[in-house]
Parts: structure tokens; C-alpha cells; sequence
């Protein structure tokens, strides 16, 4: 049982709430007291309120980490780094960030990283107290059964929450880490936020951009979120573009013969894998518990974050197939977030933030529903997302749902959009790109989620000279797959659901030739964003002109 683990990235609705005035800035806040904390790295704590109606009221601890820049003599200033979720631990994403982006970023810039309230070591909410038996729990429930124990599942998460929470969960929706966002630019001493947001993190920008719109310098933000959809259409088109990343899956599969592919159709041999687990779960050599279809299913999730996991996913799958569940099980673990002290609150900040940032249904009944028209987009992944938001329909603290986000008076905000990023589809960075009146599309013609800091010399060439100079690409300009190449190093999954729209800090970006972005008319991306922001990829691709090198 996924609960709403699987919405990956908030979304805002479109209600309306009046734009934080710029002009007001916070409380004059003490310079930050920074520690060494291993290697190169500071750290220090920032106190915030509670509720921010109350100022001097409880505080929460932000924790903070910082790398200094390697070029004091060159330095601009601070990026601040968010990895996504909701959930993804900052400081983590800071330390991995050290070797993954740019050299020229990590010269010219302090990294930042921090978690947002209730995350990581950020006054942590913790009650993951079942997550193993709710992630083996029936995926994709269909039957009376089922559907009665993802119900009851929901129910008991939501309640260990509440009794947990000590009064905060109505405190730790996104408009809340936007305001710790402008603290933080306060107390950095920086007049200006540079920001680089991944997934969830993208929302995360796009909303101070609307709050504080003159306090921003840059901001790159990659795998950009639809800020108008609502719980349902997230979680159908969400499903959907991980139906066509899994697609891509078996079409590489099938071309490189992979290990599943020699015991048959490797489509049938995934299918036929996950109905054998509901029967019977295939036991573990090396993890704590067998591979059932919950595990199964989360492997899959995984996998397609990006192409580098893709084979290890086939071994994975392949082994459980001779007989050991242990890969399987190790996948899903790291999907939800299981280090060697055990597992993160990643799971649990998920849905304690998307519950506030949606105005999800509180009838059980909705989802069943749900679950058929998204089976039908979807037919792999459709269920198991649609069932997801169970996990908010028993989360007692009403929704604050988010403003309309425009971010009118900011400076060019650099969008970057894979089209075939799984968990954050294409189609909604050209909605971004609609809704963000300073917006500059860049699109990353390629798979997997996110493309800043990974091996598209395209990609990181633009966002390093934007972050740097300010200087924007042609507003529809295409960084082509034909610049992108395969890590040297094994591929590893993802760490978590939450910190998976980080790009994989164990593998660097590889030298590759150099490849400027193509372009396109503008007046054509204007148009294709301008579609509802629902505008299939194939579409896209089809009225696509002849591209040529600026």
C-alpha cells in the first residue's frame, strides 16, 4: 500500500491567497553559527516559528549545510539546493552536490542545502513505525479485500501521525518552507536567492517566485511541477509517465537482450513476476523479509528514475526469477528511504505535505473510482497511484491549498524539462512555462527525472552559464540526447522516493563533447505550453519543426 508516497512531487491547486509582500522583509536575524562537520563541510541551525502567525511563539531547528566555494576570489555567492519529494533531506543533497554539479558552479558558489521543517534532522515528524508491511500491502488493490486493507493501512498511518505530530502537522505545508526559504536568504546574508530545485523543489521555487518575487537572482528549476492540477489529474498523469518510461525500459530491454528478455517477452515475464508474488512472495538470501508485489512494484518505481538503473532493475528481476527476492526487497528499501540506522522520515513528510498542499477527497469511495479511469491511462501503474491518495483521505488536518503562481516582477527563471522524465511529464513543464511569466524553457530530449548535474554536457553547459551570468538560453531551446552518454560507474537506484529527483551523486557527470542547444520558434512553445498544459508528448514531437545549432 503506497499511500499518497507515490504523489512524488506537491502540486498546488488553483485557489487563490494574496502574494507575500516583498517589501516586507523578515525579523533582522543573527548571522548563522556555522561548525565544522566533516570535510569541507559547515553546519549550523536556523530557528523559525512554528506558525508564522504567531512569530515569537514555538520555534522549529532548520538544519543547515554549507560548502564553501572552492574560488573565494571568484565567488558570486550562495545556491541554495532543494532535492524534491516532499521529503528530500537538503543536507544530504548538499554533500552529494560537492562532486555532482559543475566544477565551475562549486567555484563560484557556496552550496546550501537545508531541510525543510519536519524533515531530516529539521525538528523531524516520525511515525514510520509499520512502513514495511504498508509497502507490501496489495499495490494495485481490485478486489473487496484489498481495497479493505489499503483502507485500513491509510487509516492506521494517519492516525499514528496525528498522535506523533505534537501539533505540527497543520504547520508543514510548502507555503510554510517558503517562508523558512526567505529566512534563510535573511540569515545568509545574501540580498538575493540563488536557487536550483529538483521535482518537488520546483514547486518549491516557483512559489517564493510568487511570494518574493524581487528577492530572487536565479533559479533553475528542473523537472518542473504543473502548480494548477489537482490530486486526481497528478496522480493520472503522473502514472502515465511512468507507463512510458516503463515502456522505454522494455524497449532497451528487448534491444540489448537482457536477462528477462531470454525467458520470454520481457513485458510478460514482469506481469507474470508480480501475479506469481501475490501468491507466492519469493523468499530473501540476503534482505529481512521476501519479495512480494508490494516490493516488486516499488522496484519498478525505482527503476525508472533514470536509464543508468534500468539494468540493474533486469537483475534485480532476474534474480527473483531464479528464486532470491533480495535485490528486489533492496530496491524497494531504497525507495523508501532505509539507510543503515534504518529508515528516513521521507515517507511520512511526503504525505504530511502533500495533504496540506491538496484538497484531496475524504471518501474512501473516490479512489476505487479513481483507480478505474487511471487503470485505463495507465493500465501497470495507474492503480497503484490513484489508491495512493488514500493516504490523505484519512489525514485529519484540513488542506491549505496553494496560490495561483504566476511569479509576476521576477527575473528570468530557467525551466528544464526531460521528455520523458517519469515522475515530473514533460507536459508539465510546458504548463510551468505557461504559468511563470519570466519562464525560459530548455527542453532535455532524453529519459529519466531531472537532467542538471547528470552526464548532458548540453544541459549542465546552459544552467552553469545561467547560474553564473544570468544569461538565458533561447526561450524553446532542445538540449538533444545526442550529447548525453552513459556514466563510467555501476548505476545504483535511487536513495528514496523523496531525494530521487536528485541526480545520482555516485555518478558524476563524465566529459563528453560540448553541445549547444538547438532551437526552435518560440512562438510554437509558447503555443504548446499554452494547451491546457495536458499537451501529449507525441504531439509535441509531431509538430516539432526542423531544428537547427544557434
Amino acid at each position: 500500500m503506497l499511500l499518497v508516497l507515490l504523489a512524488l512531487a506537491g502540486i498546488a491547486s488553483a485557489s487563490r491567497m494574496a502574494r507575500v509582500s516583498a517589501a516586507v522583509a523578515p525579523p533582522a536575524l543573527a548571522s548563522l553559527a556555522w561548525a565544522g562537520c566533516g570535510g569541507p563541510f559547515e553546519c549550523s541551525t536556523l530557528h523559525v516559528p512554528l506558525d508564522y502567525t504567531q512569530p515569537d511563539g514555538r520555534q522549529l531547528e532548520l538544519a543547515l549545510t554549507r560548502r564553501p566555494a572552492l574560488d573565494p576570489a571568484q565567488r558570486i555567492g550562495v545556491l541554495v539546493i532543494n532535492p524534491g519529494g516532499p521529503g528530500g533531506s537538503g543536507v544530504d543533497s548538499a554533500r552529494a552536490f560537492s562532486a555532482a554539479l559543475p566544477a565551475e558552479v562549486r567555484q563560484r558558489f557556496d552550496l546550501v542545502g537545508f531541510d525543510p521543517r519536519g524533515v531530516g534532522q529539521s525538528s523531524p515528524l516520525l511515525c514510520h513505525d509499520d512502513i514495511q508491511r504498508l509497502a507490501a500491502l496489495e499495490p494495485a488493490p481490485n478486489t473487496s479485500d484489498q481495497w479493505a486493507a489499503t483502507r485500513q493501512g491509510a487509516q492506521q498511518a494517519a492516525t499514528l501521525c496525528a498522535q506523533r505530530a505534537d501539533g505540527v502537522l497543520p504547520h508543514l505545508g510548502s507555503l510554510n518552507v517558503v517562508r523558512d526559504m526567505e529566512r534563510i536568504r535573511v540569515a545568509l546574508g545574501e540580498e538575493q536567492l540563488t536557487y536550483l530545485g529538483y521535482s518537488y523543489g520546483t514547486l518549491l521555487g516557483a512559489l517564493y517566485a510568487e511570494q518574493y518575487p524581487s528577492r530572487v537572482r536565479a533559479m533553475v528549476l528542473d523537472g518542473p511541477v504543473d502548480t494548477t492540477l489537482n490530486a486526481d489529474t497528478l496522480a493520472i498523469t503522473q502514472a502515465a509517465g511512468f507507463e512510458r518510461a516503463f515502456a522505454r525500459f522494455l524497449e532497451d530491454c528487448r534491444a540489448r537482450d537482457c536477462l528477462i528478455g531470454r525467458r520470454g517477452d520481457p513485458a510478460r515475464v514482469v506481469d507474470d513476476l508480480i501475479q506469481q508474488l501475490r501468491t507466492r512472495p519469493v523468499a530473501s538470501k540476503s534482505a529481512d523479509r521476501p519479495a512480494g508485489p508490494g516490493e516488486a512494484f516499488l522496484a519498478l518505481v525505482a527503476g525508472m528514475y533514470r536509464p543508468a538503473s534500468w539494468r540493474a532493475l533486469d537483475r534485480a528481476l532476474d534474480t527473483a526469477l531464479g528464486g532470491d527476492g533480495s535485490a528486489i526487497v533492496n530496491i524497494a528499501d531504497s525507495l523508501l528511504g532505509r539507510r543503515a540506522s534504518g529508515y528516513d522520515n521521507s515517507s511520512e513528510m511526503n504525505s504530511a505535505v502533500n495533504c496540506l498542499d491538496y484538497a484531496y477527497s475524504h471518501d474512501p469511495a473516490h479512489y476505487e473510482a479513481l483507480a478505474v479511469v487511471a487503470e485505463a491511462r495507465a493500465p501497470r501503474f495507474g492503480r497503484a497511484f490513484a489508491s495512493g491518495g488514500l493516504g490523505c483521505a484519512y489525514w485529519g488536518t484540513p488542506a491549505q491549498p496553494l496560490p495561483r503562481i504566476r511569479g509576476a516582477g521576477a527575473p528570468p527563471l530557467l525551466i528544464i524539462a526531460t521528455t520523458n522524465d517519469p515522475a515530473t511529464p514533460f507536459e508539465w513543464g510546458l504548463a510551468l512555462r505557461s504559468q511563470l511569466q519570466s519562464g525560459v524553457l530548455l527542453t532535455h530530449e532524453g529519459d529519466g527525472h531531472t537532467a542538471f548535474a547528470s552526464t548532458n554536457r548540453c544541459v549542465n553547459d546552459v544552467a552553469t552559464r545561467y547560474l553564473i551570468s544570468l544569461r538565458t538560453p533561447i526561450d524553446g531551446a532542445i538540449c538533444g540526447a545526442d550529447a548525453e552518454i552513459e556514466p563510467r560507474t555501476p548505476p545504483t537506484p535511487p536513495p528514496s522516493i523523496a531525494s530521487a529527483a536528485t541526480p545520482d551523486a555516485s555518478t558524476p557527470a563524465v566529459p563528453a563533447q560540448s553541445a549547444e542547444p538547438r532551437t526552435t520558434r518560440t512562438w510554437l512553445v509558447y503555443a504548446l505550453a499554452g494547451l491546457a498544459g495536458v499537451l501529449p508528448i507525441g504531439l509535441y514531437v509531431l509538430l516539432r519543426p526542423r531544428l537547427r545549432r544557434p
